[in-house]
């Protein structure tokens, strides 16, 4: 899929695979070119992989245009091919698009507002109706909140880290952000991403503080 960042006016690339075990995962593209192939080795080999997420570089759309960026990646049916553990191979195929939502329009909490209650914080924005171009015939399947404290991990390693993240429908337009997870005299960033039919997704960001 894409990732558009509407803030920061960057854009790349994510993929996200997930099924049984494989000792080799191939990714092509609509010319069945592979583009991206993963080799389990060592001890990790005949035991297999089950998921696969990367994400591209995401450059400054100012250096690379968006249209450049869509250059490398056609339009298209993508195949994931696996040589499963155990033999054998799974076939499956994604649509792969150049459909890009614009960004929501963030209404609530204000960007760098530093008095938000944190027992009665909502994320709001605006509906999401056209793509990058002003087109209208775009499918917006939902949108994504996501809030998350401003610092550096106080346990990098672990996964245990205070996020709010979840996935609204696409009549959603507000949020009302948990009072167990907000904390007082904190910094908050936060994004809410509108995603389309196809998976492409377009994000907008903020941050706040907490009283």
């Amino acid at each position: 899929l894409i990732e558009h960042n509407a803030t920061d006016q960057d854009t790349g690339f994510q993929c996200f695979v997930d099924g049984d075990p494989w000792n080799r995962l191939t990714v092509s593209d609509a010319f069945l070119v592979p583009i991206v192939q993963v080799d389990p080795q060592g001890g990790l080999f005949d035991f297999g992989l089950t998921e696969l997420f990367f994400e591209t570089s995401e450059p400054p759309n100012a250096e690379v245009p968006i249209p450049f960026v869509l250059a490398r990646l056609s339009e298209g049916l993508y195949t994931f091919c696996g040589d499963m553990v155990g033999d054998g191979i799974s076939t499956l195929s994604a649509e792969f698009t150049h459909t890009i939502p614009s960004g929501p329009a963030l209404l609530s909490p204000p960007d760098g507002a530093t008095t938000v209650d944190p027992g009665s914080t909502v994320v709001s924005w605006q509906p999401v109706t056209t793509d990058l171009n002003g087109q209208t015939d775009i499918i917006i399947v939902g949108y994504q909140v996501i809030v998350e404290i401003d610092a550096p991990p106080q346990f990098p390693q672990g996964f245990s880290r205070p996020q709010f993240s979840i996935y609204m429908p696409t009549t959603a337009t507000q949020v009302e952000i948990p009072p167990g997870f907000m904390e007082g005299g904190a910094d908050y960033k936060y994004e809410v991403l509108a995603i389309e039919s196809s998976g492409n997704q377009t994000l907008s960001t903020a941050a706040f503080s907490t009283r």
